[in-house]
């Protein structure tokens, strides 16, 4: 039996984990605020991008948007039973905390964010292990 591909239903799971900062959830595309995780490429950018999906798992999380940003992407806070992915994925140094837009945060957020890279960057957790860590802005530059 024979049939076009253009036939077959397309699958499109709920949330598309891009790399360790971008998300897909139901069609938008999301930007995890206040943090930078290693880009796809750069040393450490699968690790983070597999530490977002193992977060959100099967499952859809909370958007708390905040801004809009110039690649029109939803720049948001998620959270998954009570717990913010992007702190998390600080705190398992599978990302650094973005100063460069950290005011765009809510107070306690910045708090959080900051204590969790504290306690990575003391553990050696992640992108920690690294001397000098491979900045993604740094990176993302010299491309």
């Amino acid at each position: 039996m024979f049939f076009l591909l253009a036939q077959l239903p397309v699958y499109s799971p709920p949330v598309l984990v891009h790399d360790g900062d971008t998300v897909t959830i139901r069609g938008t595309k999301v930007r995890l605020a206040c943090i930078d995780a290693p880009e796809y490429g750069q040393t450490r950018g699968e690790d983070a991008k597999l530490a977002l999906q193992r977060l959100i798992g099967n499952r859809i999380p909370q958007v708390t948007r905040l801004a809009t940003d110039r690649h029109r992407r939803t720049v948001a806070i998620l959270t998954l039973d009570k717990r913010n992915l992007n702190v998390e994925m600080v705190r398992q140094g599978q990302a650094f905390v973005y100063r460069q837009y950290l005011s765009t945060c809510p107070s306690l957020v910045r708090a959080q964010l900051l204590e969790a890279e504290r306690q990575a960057r003391n553990q050696k957790l992640g992108v920690w292990q690294d001397d000098p860590p491979d900045y993604p802005w740094k990176f993302r530059r010299a491309k």
